[in-house]
């Protein structure tokens, strides 16, 4: 096999172009293909003073266009591929499991589940437990199937588990929940070695998740409506993560059980009684129970959590001074938040407009708090005292007797100090308002056409509608319906604002940023339930419900590292999944992986072989850079796959 060269004059340019090459033998037929050209001939023949330096440079360019073919393509095998006999051995398979292989192999998972395999072995489990969930798991970012479909779909898979019953894929699942912790934990650090990236900032957030309404209800399994609105049996994921989106742990429990004392369970599980002292833990107002803020303070370095101002969650003193006293400005200047929304209504200066839009404001104050705890664990707002500064007594030295649950019917009281951030931004205050006001127009449109409001919600126009029933001798003769012009106003209020409680006494930008990163944890969710099959599960039993949720986690911890590995590519080390501004998403990586599939077949020797079926482009060519093995070239035999991955 030789190349070389055709003149070609463009009909569109009328430039003449050198056109480079190759012939080759195929099934006994002289075949040739074109592997690129050197354009505008006669512009480069300028650049030489002779005839011999110009064929010397146009035959080193030549070479370098039929190396580069040759390397990318490796036409070294022959195939006759038509609807003959002799192609009834070839079938597709999904490959780009090579690459996950990789990472899989990289953060010691292997390793790990041949260590489990070896100490933890049952008589008639003689399968390979570390293949089993390694295709559980791939499988399940290709294509969110049941256990019972991946095991059906074997097949359409380069690497999956050979000779093997269903039942072992159930029995693999059982391995998986008694050690999901253990595997998270390593996996985690190995990860954050793997792709350069730390973090002193972690996540936990709630969901619920719905099964299959044959589900009974149990220790774990809970009767309850989700998030999602289905009233039906469920179960609650709580997830930690950190600040790059890589999963740390995540704990199952009860549907319908409360959710603040997942948190305690979770770290726990996964740190035992270490301290993390550079580690700051944050959450939203659901988990930010006075026992999460103690745990936060005594095994990291303290807490961030969203402060709901809303009546009964906050003092009145407190709520007064966030909502009312002025934030910090320029030099020796403050403004309250009605100063600042006249002080940009009224300017003409466009850019004083601007740098007043696009600016967050800030204040922030220590109080001293005292809340009551009753029996259930319901803790009520006592009171809230400013002070100067926090003293040495923190939430950190309380005993544990001292904020136990109480006998029913009584109460314990206690106190401790914590800070408040308060910011306010004048972009989310119109966007707020708008939304708020459109809820206002929905409401006034409902109570007109005079729409019966039987139910309430926290998210839409009937949280400020009243349904009175009025009776007449203990029958009910109509409804009255009235607009809610104080809930109204309370909301109005609020657009703008958002407050954060913490005990840290770091610079309030630093505070606000930090909290307003959770949008990491929710980013997660959306994509485990939107992609990875993490929203409805049809299994019942109770250790196949968890594995299930392990086998989501470990996919997307795959994929994100995956992710990671293609910024560090790119030199894009600062930048995280969901915010990059790169000139692809997450979701492209989804399907480009999906169709990265390659015939397999025998060539004329007997040997067996990859035949690409997906075009270059911008994006495969990124993953064969970054993990120096392109899934798009021509021919690539089995054996030379083994050796990459060894």
């Amino acid at each position: 096999m030789g190349w070389s060269f055709t003149e070609i004059k463009s009909k569109k340019t009328g430039l003449t172009n050198y056109v480079v090459h190759t012939s080759f033998r195929r099934e006994n037929k002289v075949t040739s293909a074109n592997c690129g050209a050197i354009k505008d001939i006669e512009s480069l023949r300028k650049n030489f003073r002779t005839e011999k330096e110009f064929k010397e440079y146009i035959n080193a360019e030549g070479a370098k266009i039929y190396q580069k073919r040759k390397d990318d393509q490796k036409i070294n095998h022959s195939f006759v591929l038509n609807e003959s006999d002799e192609n009834t051995d070839a079938y597709l398979v999904n490959t780009s499991q090579i690459y996950f292989r990789k990472i899989w192999d990289s953060l010691g998972l292997t390793k790990e589940f041949n260590e489990i395999r070896k100490i933890d072995s049952k008589a008639r489990f003689q399968y390979d437990l570390n293949e089993i969930i390694f295709y559980l798991v791939t499988s399940q970012i290709m294509e969110s199937v049941s256990k019972s479909k991946a095991y059906d779909n074997i097949e359409n898979y380069l690497i999956h588990p050979k000779n093997i019953a269903k039942d072992a894929f159930y029995d693999a699942l059982d391995y998986l929940a008694k050690y999901a912790d253990v595997i998270n934990n390593k996996t985690y650090k190995a990860a954050t070695k793997y792709i350069e990236r730390s973090s002193d900032l972690y996540f936990y957030d709630v969901t619920t998740v719905n099964l299959s309404k044959y589900v009974k209800e149990s220790d774990l399994v809970g009767m309850k409506k989700g998030k999602e609105g289905i009233y039906g049996p469920i179960v609650q994921i709580g997830f930690l993560c950190d600040s790059n989106g890589l999963l740390i742990g995540l704990i199952v429990f009860k549907g319908n059980a409360n959710e603040q004392p997942s948190l305690k369970e979770l770290l726990t599980q996964n740190f035992g009684s270490s301290k993390l002292k550079n580690i700051v833990i944050c959450t939203d107002a659901g988990l930010c129970s006075i026992k999460n803020k103690r745990l936060a303070e005594r095994q990291f370095k303290g807490y961030i959590v969203t402060q709901s101002l809303k009546q009964k969650k906050i003092s009145d003193a407190a709520r007064d001074w966030a909502l009312t006293e002025p934030f910090f400005y320029k030099k020796d200047t403050f403004l309250t938040k009605d100063q600042i929304i006249q002080k940009y209504t009224e300017s003409k200066d466009d850019d004083e407009k601007k740098d007043l839009y696009n600016r967050t404001f800030y204040k922030s104050r220590w109080f001293k708090t005292k809340i009551k705890i009753n029996h259930e664990g319901k803790e009520t707002v006592d009171s809230m005292k400013k002070i100067d500064k926090p003293s040495d007594e923190s939430l950190s030295n309380i005993s544990a007797d001292k904020i136990a649950l109480p006998q029913k019917g009584k109460t314990i009281s206690v106190e401790f100090e914590q800070r408040l951030v308060v910011s306010f931004s004048l972009k989310y205050y119109f966007a707020q308002l708008k939304s708020l006001n459109e809820d206002k127009a929905k409401a006034e449109t409902a109570i007109q056409n005079g729409k019966s409001i039987e139910s309430k919600s926290n998210y839409d126009y009937r949280r400020f509608v009243q349904s009175r029933s009025i009776d007449d001798n203990g029958e009910i003769k109509q409804v009255a319906t009235k607009f809610l012009d104080d809930k109204f106003e309370e909301e109005r209020n609020m657009c703008g604002i958002y407050c954060q409680a913490t005990n840290l006494d770091n610079d309030e930008h630093t505070i606000y940023k930090s909290s307003r990163d959770r949008w990491i944890s929710e980013y997660i969710f959306r994509t485990e339930k939107s992609n990875l099959g993490f929203g409805t599960v049809y299994l019942r039993k109770k250790e196949h419900v968890i594995a299930h949720f392990e086998i989501c986690l470990l996919a997307k911890q795959l994929l994100t590292v995956f992710i990671y590995k293609l910024y560090n590519q790119l030199n894009l080390k600062n930048d995280k999944i969901g915010k990059s501004e790169v000139a692809f998403t997450e979701e492209d990586v989804f399907e480009e992986i999906a169709q990265l599939k390659s015939l397999v077949k025998k060539d004329t020797k007997g040997e067996t072989c990859l035949i690409a079926c997906r075009k270059k482009n911008d994006l495969n060519k990124l993953m064969a850079d970054t993990f120096r093995i392109s899934l798009t070239t021509q021919v690539k035999t089995l054996d030379s796959v083994q050796k990459y991955l060894k």
